[in-house]
């Protein structure tokens, strides 16, 4: 019997390559990169706050890792309301060479894994660079089986 506890099969790093079905949720309802990050205020805000302003501040996940110097790297937030890609792309001019933002179709993550590319991927940020990339989406739709086998 495995003892750690519940929820110890996380979806991981790697959930961004799997081919969505053409009616999951995600790809319906994709993400709003348009969308104004809650609770950012013009002025300079250290990298590390500027991330967990993005994690609270949006309707959708952004799961990432502490970059270094996160602490002493500052933002300068030109404006209030600024929208979720134009705040990816902030961070993404701070970011170091090897690190990048993808917005999937449901969530957005940041890692030092780039040019890593996603299949649910619609959008890259690298070293303040935008990147449009088409999301893979099968043909095939969720079935009743599909829901009973994510239950187990």
């Amino acid at each position: 019997m495995d003892n750690n506890g519940f929820g110890n099969k996380g979806p991981g790093r790697q959930r961004g390559s799997t081919v969505l079905k053409k009616n999951h949720f995600d790809v319906v309802y994709p993400i709003d990169l348009d969308r104004p990050v809650k609770g950012l205020a013009p002025g300079k805000i250290p990298l590390s706050v500027f991330l967990k302003v993005l994690e609270n501040g949006l309707p959708y996940n952004f799961r990432h890792i502490e970059p270094p110097r996160s602490k002493a790297t500052f933002l300068a937030v030109p404006h209030a309301g600024l929208s979720a890609d134009a705040a990816f792309y902030l961070v993404s001019e701070a970011l170091p060479e090897a690190w990048q933002i993808a917005a999937l179709m449901g969530y957005v993550i940041m890692y030092a894994d780039s040019p890593n590319e996603y299949k649910s991927a619609w959008r890259y940020y690298r070293s303040g660079k935008v990147f449009e990339s088409e999301p893979e989406a099968s043909p095939e739709e969720i079935t009743q089986d599909d829901l009973f086998d994510a239950g187990e």
